[in-house]
């Protein structure tokens, strides 16, 4: 038999169901559009250029734009090329990290230009035009030391530290 008491009991005990429904679905949607957000950076441009000489001492120079199409700004503070195995092995000096902050705000871009030192003496120009592309794709170290691996004209995936 139903009474007022049981009523009320299985009226308060709805009321908790409902709000503990409410807050794991609210965990969810935060939780989504946070992953969202990190995977949609991409690169829109690339580019590496070097002579087709060989020499001792060569520059290679390249340029990446980093595409935010979300609706939340970033503070990059590093971009490293990610090089093929065979530049790397031509590297004259390991560290090709480029250490600068720079702000990256909602649907906008920003713009990296950096250059790496290779030694070609010991190719010949076909040698040369194996090693293109040079950059596979770019890590980038942002906001609270979170890291990102973009392809160089794809869409990244994240790589979490």
């Amino acid at each position: 038999m139903l009474t007022i008491r049981n009523i009320n009991k299985r009226t308060a005990l709805g009321v908790i169901f409902i709000l503990l429904g409410v807050l794991i679905l609210a965990v969810k949607i935060y939780n989504h559009d946070g992953e969202e957000e990190k995977l949609s950076w991409y690169i829109s441009g690339s580019s590496e250029s070097v002579k087709q000489i060989p020499t001792d001492r060569e520059i290679v120079y390249y340029s990446m734009t980093i595409e935010n199409p979300t609706n939340k700004s970033y503070v990059v503070k590093s971009v490293e090329p990610i090089i093929s195995d065979a530049v790397k092995n031509l590297l004259l000096e390991q560290n090709v990290i480029i250490e600068l902050t720079k702000n990256l705000p909602n649907n906008k871009n920003v713009q990296y230009d950096g250059q790496f030192e290779i030694n070609t003496s010991q190719l010949d120009e076909e040698g040369l035009k194996k090693l293109i592309p040079m950059i596979k794709s770019y890590r980038v170290i942002y906001d609270n030391d979170q890291e990102i691996v973009l392809q160089a004209g794809s869409y990244g995936g994240m790589s979490g530290r």
